[in-house]
């Protein structure tokens, strides 16, 4: 992301919001809100920041955890007892709760900071799980199914939360469903040691304010609430980061609704081009060594795991009695055979993924300039969701294509 030499204002809502947030106990040292030429709001360093400085703490009487949450509703069957453990037969995760309460009005307390929230016509334009089916189905093949996963969640958690009572509309929950799912940390304090890691979140005024970067701010949480601390010396107007982990574009697209011009850690993940081609025993027998899934591949190569379930595809595996065939395969994987016998094979399996993926690419410019065609005959503004797809595609296509030059390949293609 561009880094703006200077201090561009944010709007009078961010600066009221920033009073009130010190009013309320969140202290705020060398950086303010600002707004980010071509990355909406975030966070500018004001004057010289040296690396191990606090930067911003924000109490854990200003987060609104699950706790909080539950407080808020006194007619939800759920409680929390002298232990500081939940009773109730309702549970809801906390994601589903968090947004029913917000929905539905019940947490009032900080209203100014929820006015500096994007708005819900914003989320349609960036966030994919709010597109249309049109678009959604340009998204890369991973990303269709990381949405897939998104609204089935969303719909099990608006129907539930119904279920129990919420008066809420299911634009409203859609909306407050995805600021959760968006500006949430993570958040696991001593009585949530039984929780599952989904549900160890919670908002924190502020903090939120900060973008990602694949390197960022060190974010702390202690018993007192969460501190950010610089990774390393700042000018006055550079932009200040955190990072939300070690994430992919597809994944920082489909969760928080953008993608970084560069990332360390982007990669394609190639799991709707191998799966398919596994039957159930062996799809069972990769399921046994932990290799089933996750297969990825970035400019470097193919990962290991990939490597191991295209070798394993070779293997006229159809029933469990294949102990010949499987001695080699294992062998593999426990790193004393180098897999010489079955390479040529697999990297013809290899080529043919890029290639299909530059098909895909292909596939997908082409129906993207004709919507972009149709937008300009109604005389409508340039599209961001248009351009985000377009931008993931060449993403993807120039780490086709150092790959191929890693390879011995040339532009995607195998050299003669």
């Amino acid at each position: 992301m561009a880094q703006p030499r200077s201090h561009i204002p944010a709007g009078q809502v961010h600066d009221d919001f920033t009073t009130w947030a010190r009013q309320n106990g969140i202290t705020i040292h060398k950086v303010k809100v600002s707004a980010i030429p071509n990355a909406g709001i975030g966070i500018v360093a004001t004057e010289y920041i040296k690396a191990g400085e606090n930067l911003v703490f924000t109490p854990s009487s200003s987060l609104l955890t699950r706790e909080v949450a539950v407080a808020s509703v006194p007619t939800l069957p759920i409680r929390i007892d002298e232990n500081g453990r939940e009773r109730g037969v309702h549970k809801l995760r906390t994601h589903a709760l968090i947004a029913a309460v917000l929905a539905a009005g019940s947490y009032k307390e900080q209203r100014p900071w929820q006015d500096v929230w994007p708005n819900h016509d914003s989320f349609k334009e960036f966030m994919p799980l709010l597109w249309q089916q049109e678009a959604q189905q340009l998204l890369t093949p991973s990303a269709i199914s990381h949405v897939n996963r998104q609204r089935k969640k969303l719909e099990a958690d608006f129907n539930k939360v119904r279920s129990l009572g919420f008066e809420v509309t299911k634009e409203g929950f859609e909306y407050a469903w995805v600021i959760v799912n968006t500006r949430t940390l993570f958040y696991k304090p001593a009585l949530y040691q039984d929780a599952l890691r989904e549900d160890c979140m919670c908002l924190c005024p502020f903090i939120d304010y900060f973008n990602h970067s694949d390197e960022g701010c060190k974010v702390e949480l202690s018993t007192k609430g969460f501190t950010v601390i610089s990774d390393r010396d700042y000018r006055a107007g550079d932009q200040v980061f955190v990072s939300y982990g070690p994430h992919n574009n597809d994944f920082l697209l489909c969760e928080y609704g953008f993608i970084l011009d560069k990332n360390k850690y982007d990669d394609v993940n190639i799991d709707s081009f191998i799966l398919p081609h596994l039957n159930e025993v062996q799809k069972s027998h990769l399921q046994g060594c932990d290799f089933l899934g996750s297969y990825n591949l970035d400019q470097t190569g193919f990962c290991f795991r990939s490597q191991v379930a295209l070798r394993m595809s070779l293997l006229s595996l159809r029933s469990g009695r294949n102990s010949e065939q499987l001695k080699w395969f294992q062998m593999y994987i426990a790193g004393v055979y180098d897999g010489a016998r079955e390479e040529h094979f697999v990297r013809e399996a290899e080529k043919s993924i890029c290639d299909k993926l530059i098909d895909r690419a292909s596939d997908v410019n082409q129906e993207l300039n004709r919507l972009e065609e149709f937008e300009i005959g109604k005389g409508a503004s340039k599209s961001n969701t248009l351009a985000m797809l377009r931008k993931r595609w060449e993403q993807v296509l120039n780490i086709i294509h150092e790959l191929g030059v890693n390879m011995g390949w040339a532009e995607g293609k195998r050299e003669e």
